[in-house]
């Protein structure tokens, strides 16, 4: 029962982080749309993974806030 609950509580950020994904994916697309190579895709996602993990405590604090 405790288990259910701690992924209730991050039921939240789960979402929100596979939103923001999404969103980060449909802006990658249309920046390096035109370019061939996919160099400068993969430096832009491994840079958004790398703020992602870092700003995450911080995201799911803003909406927990958000959320009560």
């Amino acid at each position: 029962e405790v288990y259910d609950n701690y992924v209730i509580s991050k039921l939240p950020s789960i979402l929100a982080l596979i939103f923001f994904i999404q969103f980060v994916n449909l802006i990658d697309r249309s920046i390096f749309l035109r370019k061939k190579d996919g160099k400068g895709k993969r430096f832009f996602q491994t840079l958004v993974f790398i703020g992602v993990l870092h700003e995450f405590n911080s995201f799911y604090s803003i909406l927990s806030v958000i959320v009560m």
